[in-house]
């Protein structure tokens, strides 16, 4: 019984070899192709005669311009039976013989870097064909990356002497950032603080290469920059690279610094940012990316494409609640939130224990957010809505802006130290007017409580305002079909001050607003524009 038992083990054995075999034989050279098991392996594919073939990256990046070429096949390529180029998502279809068996070949047009079989058999009435990369060798001299090519390695010299090969880095990390800088460079000095906290958290997953191009430095100079970040509070911990050479930030065309290139973990070059990046939330966004066990490789042209858009948590109270606070209730005054589903309501809050209003995205760790509430208000001619503000956000990088009837009229940003007023428009003459508070916050420094509080919402006369106030009118207005103003401001020159007035000669200054900036504007000439742009 026993010996029974094991002859017809060994039958089975060897059945379950000869299966295997006459599998392998069917797919050689199929690579990592998906298979069908309800389909004849001696006729795979589709029962009638229909096939598509997918075309990707091993990140599931889809190849699209390719041309597939189907042959017939009997273990070799035969007669060219159909070809196709491949769309947008990678894919091509074909309609052929049920009867017969077939193989592709997509050996043209592949980028370097991608390793392709010499052919694909059609063992799938769906089949998927993902490419494997790996990085290229060869000089760095006289090459030109683009993005969504596959990286060349390298190898420099770390500023202790010891080696660095980009290929080493690449072996247990899931990205590789390269940073171009160089010692003298201000926003390169602004950005390591960033760069190195962040560093610190995603070093397991992220190996970051700071290389230093510039020939008028040297591993001296280089070592003193160090020593000076240390001093201040950073060392850093990430590899500090010199290339005097240049070949590296070369073949990148780097013209601006600080430049930093995202090589993922399949060597592509994902990723090239000019300009300093100037929050720990910046750096999250793009590691958090790179490194995500669900990473699906795609070109990131710019890092807000990859910027997670967080939706709001909080609803804007009911009209009446926010007039309440505002004292508006007798001013038949509407509040309406935007209806846009990622832009942040207004809330009610305290102050300097004041009840107010202020954004809902304020105080938050968000990327780049905004918050929006309208206001309804009629006003007769000579009327004025005001309202007290308390700003306690970053200079010119938080802002809340003021625009009625869609124009931008005023903009509040920076710290108060007391409440202010807001004369935010005065009106030309009697009807509804739209009323906008537009609270737009980034994610890099945070300044105070990142906010911007408003309270005591009201109307008032011209004649009541009694503080120099900087209030928007328009010469003209009325627009018709034809994009012509239908009403024109009489316009009075003062020869008293120079300027022109409206309606008489102590009216309001009429100013021509150029490239954004007006004579009333302190912080930047528009000559001191105009000199640097022709510079």
């Amino acid at each position: 019984m026993k010996r029974t038992h094991r002859a017809l083990s060994m039958l089975l054995a060897v059945l379950m070899l000869l299966s295997s075999l006459l599998f392998t034989l069917t797919a050689c050279g199929g690579g990592n192709e998906g298979g069908d098991d309800k389909k004849d392996p001696v006729n795979p594919g589709s029962s009638d005669g229909t096939y598509s073939v997918t075309v990707t990256t091993k990140g599931g990046m889809a190849f699209s311009s390719i041309p597939v070429y189907c042959y017939e096949y009997d273990g070799d390529l035969g007669a060219l039976e159909d070809y196709a180029m491949t769309d947008i998502d990678g894919k091509v279809s074909f309609n052929l013989d049920p009867d017969k068996t077939y193989a592709v070949s997509i050996k043209d047009n592949i980028p370097e870097g991608y390793k392709v079989n010499e052919f694909y058999p059609l063992v799938s009435a769906n089949l998927k064909i993902e490419l494997t990369s790996s990085l290229l060798t060869g000089e760095l001299t006289g090459k030109q990356f683009a993005l969504g090519d596959i990286m060349y390695d390298f190898t420099l010299s770390r500023v202790d002497g010891t080696t660095y090969k980009l290929s080493d880095a690449l072996k247990d990390k899931d990205m590789v950032l390269l940073n171009f800088w160089y010692t003298d460079c201000s926003w390169c000095i602004t950005e390591f603080p960033y760069m190195q906290t962040v560093y610190e958290r995603y070093k397991d997953d992220v190996a970051i290469a700071a290389i230093d191009p510039m020939p008028t430095d040297s591993i001296s100079s280089i070592k003193n920059f160090l020593a000076d970040m240390e001093y201040n509070g950073t060392p850093l911990t990430f590899d500090i690279l010199y290339d005097p050479s240049a070949d590296t930030s070369g073949a990148f065309g780097v013209s601006a610094y600080p430049t930093s290139v995202v090589v993922d973990r399949y060597g592509m070059i994902a990723m090239i940012h000019a300009g300093a990046l100037t929050s720990e939330r910046q750096f999250e966004i793009i590691f958090d990316h790179f490194t995500g066990d669900n990473y699906k490789q795609k070109i990131v042209y710019d890092p807000a494409e990859i910027t997670p858009v967080v939706k709001p948590d909080v609803t804007q109270p009911s009209s009446s609640k926010i007039g309440e606070v505002l004292g508006t209730q007798n001013l038949n005054i509407k509040f309406t939130p935007d209806d846009n589903e990622y832009s942040w309501p207004f809330i009610i809050t305290e102050k300097n224990g004041v009840q107010c209003i202020a954004p809902g995205n304020g105080g938050k760790k968000l990327p780049d957010s905004y918050s929006i509430i309208y206001a309804t208000v009629e006003l007769d001619k000579g009327e004025a809505l005001a309202f007290d503000y308390f700003a306690s956000c970053e200079q010119n990088a938080d802002v809340m802006f003021v625009l009625v009837d869609n124009k931008d009229i005023y903009s509040i940003s920076g710290t108060s130290s007391q409440w202010k007023t807001c004369y935010s428009y005065v009106a030309d003459r009697a009807g509804t007017y739209e009323l906008a508070l537009c609270y737009m916050k980034d994610d890099s420094t945070d300044v105070g409580d990142d906010s911007v509080y408003v309270k005591n919402m009201r109307i008032v006369d011209v004649d009541q305002i009694d503080t120099p106030s900087y209030i928007y009118r328009f010469a003209a207005n009325d627009l018709d079909e034809y994009n012509i103003y239908q009403n024109y401001a009489n316009v009075v020159l003062s020869e008293k001050d120079g300027y022109y007035h409206v309606n008489d000669v102590n009216g309001p200054i009429l100013l021509a607003d150029v490239m954004g900036y007006t004579r009333f504007d302190d912080t930047t000439s528009i000559y001191y524009l105009a000199e640097e742009y022709l510079a």
